[in-house]
This record gives C-alpha cells, structure tokens and sequence, in this order.
C-alpha cells in the first residue's frame, strides 16, 4: 500500500500499484506513507525508497515506513518503494506511483514570455527615449549654430562695413 500527504491537503486514499496524484498548485511539500505485508514478520521489512527527479539512488529507510520530501520541483515525478522481507529476499516487485506537482506561475513558459516582453519593450522605450533626446539636442545644435552663423554673418557685414568707411575716411584724407 502507497499513499502521499502534502503540505497543503491530505490524500487519504492509498494508490494502487502505477497510480497517478495531482497536487493543488503550491504543494510542494510531500509525504509518501507506505507498507509491507510479511507474515512472518512485518516488522522486520525492509524498505528503500526513490523519487524520480529528485533522488539520484535508491536510499535504505530500514523499517521507517515513511518518507518526506520538501521543495519538489514542478514536473512528474514517479515514488518508487520496493521492501526486501525479513528472511532477506527482496520484493519481485517495486511500488510506484506518480506525482504531477503543477508549476506556479512564475515557473510558466507564459512568465518567461511575459517577462521576455517586458524587458523587450523597456528596451525599446529607452532606444526611443535616447533617440528622441538625440534628436532633441540636435535640433537645439542647428538652431545654435544658425543663431552664431546670422551673428557672424552679421559682425563680418558690420566689419567690413567699417573697413569701407575707413577706407573712404582715408581716401578723404
């Protein structure tokens, strides 16, 4: 018999051999209850336990009859639980049942997306800022540089105006 009990509600109903838990979105916190029948001796079992996903190996549990685990992953993950009896022969056959932890949303694609958007589009608002302030300073430029260009235009007319009437004033003398 395998059952799990989460952080967030309680699945009372054992699973049967490959069945399949979907957990509320958030639990992420999973307690796996198993056990053994040996009529010799159940206490003497035996067990080690997996989950697919998480754990790289099998890990001996002794006669603990329980296992936790916290902060699982989005995904589908599959408990494995096989129990070696007391006289030390191992179970032919290894319990499993599946686990479907949902993501929450910021482990979504459509988060990424949405965030990959964000970043585009303050991207896109900060080259169309600068650009406008490059056009902006540009505009101020030209119309400084025609502002000095009319002002020299105008003191070059005004020097030489000068130097005509020096000239006139000498060819007088």
């Amino acid at each position: 018999l395998l059952g799990v009990d989460t952080d967030r509600d309680s699945i009372a109903e054992p699973a049967a051999q490959g069945g399949q838990v979907h957990l509320t979105r958030g639990a992420r916190r999973l307690t796996f209850t198993y056990t053994g029948v040996d009529l010799r001796d159940s206490d003497a079992i035996r067990f080690e336990y997996r989950l697919d996903g998480v754990d790289d190996d099998w890990i001996f549990a002794g006669n603990a009859r329980e296992a936790t685990y916290t902060r699982v992953g989005p995904g589908r993950h599959t408990f494995r639980v096989r129990a070696t009896g007391a006289g030390g022969v191992p179970s032919t056959s290894v319990s499993t049942l599946e686990v479907v932890v949902p993501p929450l949303f910021h482990e979504t694609g459509a988060f990424y997306l949405a965030i990959a958007l964000a970043t585009a589009s303050l991207m896109w608002g900060v080259v169309r800022f600068r650009m406008r302030d490059a056009q902006r300073r540009e505009r101020v430029l030209q119309r400084a540089v025609a502002e000095r260009t009319a002002s020299l235009g105008e003191a070059l007319r005004t020097v030489a105006s000068q130097a005509d009437q020096l000239r006139t004033l000498d060819e007088a003398k």
